[in-house]
Order: structure tokens, then sequence, then C-alpha cells
């Protein structure tokens, strides 16, 4: 019941469903291209035979969590935003007599489809992108 509920909710409201997915995919794809940045410099840092300072390293761990933090707080306003639109309808289940167990685990379920897919994608591309660039550099 909890999946078809879920379902029915992003088919009917496509243009929040969208948003979330194109938030989740946009923000992974720049953690994954943070993350990649900083090891190539780690590795080409080491090819040269140069160690990393103590200061490269704290900056690079600095901007990586400065980047992640405001990705979450990105993705949180845009799902707190969908969810005070829901606020009705989430009333309307509880009167009915769901139990905030089960209301979470809607919203759980919704957040896992929502996210799952854009990021499994975003991992494909960068999969992609990881053979043609090394293909390219050798």
């Amino acid at each position: 019941m909890i999946k078809e509920y879920v379902i029915s909710h992003i088919r009917n409201n496509k243009t929040t469903s969208v948003s979330i997915a194109i938030t989740s995919f946009l923000a992974s794809l720049l953690l994954s291209l943070l993350t990649g940045i900083f090891y190539n410099i780690y590795v080409d840092n080491v090819a040269r035979g140069q160690s990393q300072t103590t200061v490269e390293i704290f900056a690079f761990v600095f901007v990586l969590f400065m980047a992640i933090f405001s990705l979450i707080l990105m993705i949180y306003n845009i799902f707190a935003m969908s969810m005070n639109s829901r606020l009705h309808q989430l009333g309307i289940l509880k009167s009915v007599g769901a139990s905030p167990k089960q209301i979470k685990q809607i919203l759980r379920y919704e957040v896992i489809i929502l996210s799952l897919v854009p990021i499994i994608i975003r991992k494909f591309i960068r999969y992609r992108s990881n053979i043609y660039s090394y293909a390219a550099y050798n």
C-alpha cells in the first residue's frame, strides 16, 4: 500500500519530483567532480615526487566539507518545501489512521525513489567519463 501511494504521489506531482531528482543528480555530480579533482591533484603531486603540505590537505578537506554541507542544505530545503506543500495531505493520512511510523516510512520511501535513480545515473556518467579520460591520457 505504501509503495503504491508513494508512486502515485510522484506521478501526480511531477514538478516537485523532477526538481528533487535534478537536485540530487547535480549534488552527486558536484561531489564526484570535487573528489575526482582533489584525488587527481594528489596523484599528480605524488607522481612528481612532491608531498602534500598540511595546509593543502586542510584546504582540500575544508572545501569538500563546505560543498557537502551546502549541498545537504540545498537538498534538505527542497524536501522541506515539498513536505510543506504536502502538509495537508499528510494530515489527512494521519486522521485516517496512519501512524507516525507509517508516515515516516512513506517519506523515506519517497526520498529513496527520488534520489537513488539520479545517483545511479551519475555513477554511470562518471564511470564513462573516467574511461574516456583514462584512454585520452594514455
